[in-house]
Parts: C-alpha cells; sequence; structure tokens
C-alpha cells in the first residue's frame, strides 16, 4: 500500500478497471469543441480485442514511452494518432524521421496534416538494415457517438493513409479518437485490397492525473475539507482557474481502523486537460490532526459511468 502524506503531492496508483459492456450500436453524429493534446501519465492503459495492451512507462515532455502485452516497445509524441517514433520488439528496432514537425492536435472538424518520414529498421542480431519514405495524410471528421466493448463515447473520426517507397505498400488508418480517455477506442486498418482488420477497445485504467501544481493544491485542499467537515454522500469541488482543471471528492464511508484512528472511504471525478477521472481513495485522520491518503485507485463502477457519459 502507498502512503501518502496529506502534506504533499496526492499520489495515484492505478489498479485494474472494469467497465461497462454491450453490443456494438450504430454510430450516431454529435457535436464536440476542438479535442486537445491529450496528457498522459505513468501507468495509463488501453486494453483492446486482439490481446493488445498499450501501457504508458514514462510522460516526460513532449514524448510518451509506452510498452505493450509482449513486451514491445514504442515512442510516440503526444500527437498520439501519428505514427511512432521509434519502437523495438525482439525482432527489430526503429526509427522514424519526419521532415517536419507534424501536428494533428487539437482535433477538430476539417483539420489534418500532411507530411513525410524517413524509415530506418534495424534487425536484431545484426544483418542489413532498411531504410524507406513514407508520405502521410491524416484528415479529422465528424464526431459520433461510439459504442465499443468498454462503454458508449464521444468520439471523433481521423483517417490516415500513408505510402511507402520504394516498396509502394499503401495503408489506411481510421482511428475513431476519445477525447475523454486520450485514446482510440476502435481502429480499422486497411493494407491494400486485403480485408479491413477493426480492434475495439475493451478496458483502460488510469495513472496519475497530470495535475500541475496549482491544480494538486486545489485538490488537496477539497480532499481535506471532505474528509473533515462533510458526512457521507456530500461532495466538495474545486475549479483551478489557471488551468481549467475541476473536481470533487465525496466520502462514502467512515470506519476505525485497528491502530484507532477514524478512517474514510472517498471517491472523486476529475477533468484535467480534456480528459476525466473516477477515482476511488482511503484517508486516515492524524493524531496531530490533518487527514493522510493512503491509498487512491481507478474506480470500476464510477469509471463504468464516466463511460457511459463521456464527451
Amino acid at each position: 500500500m502507498h502512503r501518502i502524506p496529506h502534506v504533499g503531492c496526492v499520489a495515484l496508483l492505478s489498479l485494474l478497471a472494469a467497465c461497462g459492456g454491450g453490443r456494438r450500436q450504430e454510430a450516431q453524429s454529435v457535436g464536440f469543441p476542438p479535442a486537445p493534446l491529450p496528457q498522459y501519465s505513468t501507468g495509463d492503459s488501453y486494453t483492446f480485442d486482439d490481446g493488445t495492451v498499450d501501457t504508458v512507462t514514462a510522460a516526460t515532455g513532449e514524448e510518451i514511452r509506452w510498452r505493450n502485452a509482449s513486451g514491445a516497445r514504442f515512442v510516440t509524441s503526444r500527437d498520439v494518432l501519428l505514427p511512432p517514433i521509434s519502437w523495438a520488439d525482439s525482432n527489430q528496432e526503429g526509427r522514424r524521421s519526419y521532415a517536419v514537425t507534424a501536428v494533428l492536435f487539437p482535433l477538430q472538424p476539417g483539420g489534418g496534416v500532411t507530411t513525410t518520414a524517413t524509415v530506418s529498421q534495424q534487425p536484431n542480431g545484426g544483418g542489413a538494415g532498411v531504410d524507406s519514405q513514407e508520405a502521410w495524410q491524416c484528415q479529422v471528421g465528424d464526431a459520433q457517438r461510439t459504442r465499443v466493448a468498454a462503454g458508449s463515447f464521444d468520439t471523433v473520426q481521423v483517417d490516415c493513409a500513408v505510402k511507402q517507397t520504394p516498396s509502394g505498400r499503401y495503408e489506411q488508418r481510421t482511428f475513431l479518437y476519445a477525447p475523454s480517455i486520450g485514446y482510440y477506442v476502435r481502429r480499422i486498418d486497411r493494407i491494400g485490397d486485403a480485408p479491413p482488420r477493426t480492434v475495439e477497445l475493451t478496458a483502460w485504467t488510469d495513472g496519475n492525473p497530470p495535475l500541475p501544481d496549482s491544480a494538486l493544491q486545489q485538490r488537496v485542499s477539497a480532499i481535506q475539507r471532505a474528509l473533515e467537515s462533510q458526512p457521507s454522500g456530500a461532495a466538495v469541488s474545486w475549479r483551478d482557474a489557471a488551468t481549467q482543471s475541476t473536481g470533487s471528492v465525496e466520502p462514502v464511508r467512515t470506519a476505525r481502523a485497528d491502530d484507532g484512528r477514524w478512517c474514510r472511504d472517498f471517491q472523486e471525478q476529475l477533468t484535467a486537460f480534456g480528459r476525466r477521472y473516477a477515482l476511488s481513495g482511503e484517508a486516515c485522520r492524524e493524531t496531530a490532526g490533518g487527514w493522510q491518503v493512503v491509498n487512491v485507485y481507478s474506480s470500476p463502477a464510477a469509471r463504468e459511468r464516466t463511460a457511459q457519459n463521456a464527451g
């Protein structure tokens, strides 16, 4: 169990999250504001129905480092729908160098990006490397309500196409990107004349909400106020004007621990940089006053409600 002093940053422990499911439904058109660049934290994880699990291992500046279930590693920019900057698995290592910095976000109808890249791939264990050129074009389409196994989401459709030389390989990729979770919930790949391949999100887990200091102070203060003075079921809300981050803290249960301290369970709803977080926590009152948060984790029940109302 992680123990977090109440006077410092409230660190979050990512645990397994279970999300709602159901049959796929026809997408419905919806309106949406421009979707901002996603913010990621270590522990963010996205599971798909083909067995793929993409997990953030580090988020520093504009680079996001990922690992998937097979152990392969890759690095993207925060413009996450663009192809990876580098990758490595048991067979090879590769790197993609863009001719100019490509920027797809913020996503808004009619937006898009056109760019070229040089791809260098090197087999593990020696051997000749292979270089190729790519011409990428991505176009932002309409927003729509999309249902997958992980829940219903307001999504933005992004269509990308790439042509490689000298191979002549042509590939199309369609993303249905959900701003509320910072990742796509459905991806459709088309390579040449082969039948399309579709993968869908079945679950996701949030890591630490990437709050700046001003919002973090508001959050910590709200947790202390809620636990100290609010009855179970009564929420304390907070808002950071500098970043437009918001949140609420609601105590849900009070009990005495084995060591004699009073402890309380609480739930949190957070919105930061366009992403929503549904969390649960535990805290115990210190003898000298104040509440020590001992655990914060993704809340399956609250996350299911968040998924159903995402967007």
